[in-house]
């Protein structure tokens, strides 16, 4: 058994361990709660410097949706009816089996329709 006296250096250092653990919590706290673009993006991954991509994909007039797999990191160039050409990069550092709209994940205006984005899960981490 612990004497009275132990037992309040076991409160005492356990009462600093939560302190110093909630403090960072409790500063980052506030930023977490974003409501609005940011908030639904961070559902589906992020995006990324455009230096390195697994692929390409191009996104026309005519799509409608585009199909791609948790994990990877794709550079969407999509076409204006002007002929330029604006591009981003997305990870999709996510679980597969979602559904994203291209419109809100990328930058604004970019995008001035609902384009679907299938992710798919990727089975080198799937157990199949």
């Amino acid at each position: 058994m612990f004497t009275l006296k132990q037992n309040g250096k076991i409160a005492a250092l356990a009462a600093c361990c939560m302190i110093s653990l909630a403090a960072p919590v409790q500063a980052q706290g506030p930023s977490r709660i974003v409501v609005g673009a940011s908030q639904y993006q961070s559902q589906f991954g992020a995006p990324v410097d455009g230096a390195r991509y697994d692929r390409e994909i191009v996104v026309g007039a005519d799509t409608r949706w585009v199909n791609v797999v948790s994990g990877q990191v794709v550079h969407f160039v999509v076409a204006d009816a002007a002929g330029t050409n604006a591009s981003f990069t997305w990870n999709f550092d996510t679980w597969g089996d979602k559904v994203a709209d291209l419109s809100r994940l990328a930058p604004n205006g970019m995008v001035q329709r609902p384009i679907k984005v299938y992710i798919a899960r990727d089975l080198r981490y799937s157990g199949a």
